[in-house]
């Protein structure tokens, strides 16, 4: 039993930097979210556009889809420990400042 509460802690730890505290601005909804939260919203976003039928089982966690669910937009939720939207490139990785420029040889 103490191998697997070994391995739990460790799994926290990990997961642990991969933590997003979020804020409706609008009415101050509060979540947190673990794993890669831009990501799970890329993919929220593409399954609605994909007939049920087509896709398999989602992938998107539970938290994820509660929060596109939110009266008010996913994208406009404040990081709490930045205070930037969620879609400010800084917070969600995503942008022209996390993209390779071509005159720079990438």
């Amino acid at each position: 039993m103490g191998g697997l509460r070994r391995e739990v802690e460790k799994l926290k730890k990990k997961i642990g930097s991969h933590r997003w505290d979020l804020r409706c601005p609008e009415c101050g909804w509060e979540i947190a979210l673990y794993g890669d939260v831009p990501v799970d919203l890329i993919v929220y976003e593409w399954e609605q556009g994909v007939p049920r039928q087509q896709r398999g089982p989602s992938s998107v966690p539970p938290g994820v889809v509660a929060l596109c669910e939110h009266d008010h937009p996913a994208g406009e939720f404040i990081e709490k420990r930045s205070g930037l939207p969620l879609s400010d490139p800084v917070v969600s990785g995503f942008g022209e400042t996390s993209a390779p420029r071509l005159e720079d040889g990438v």
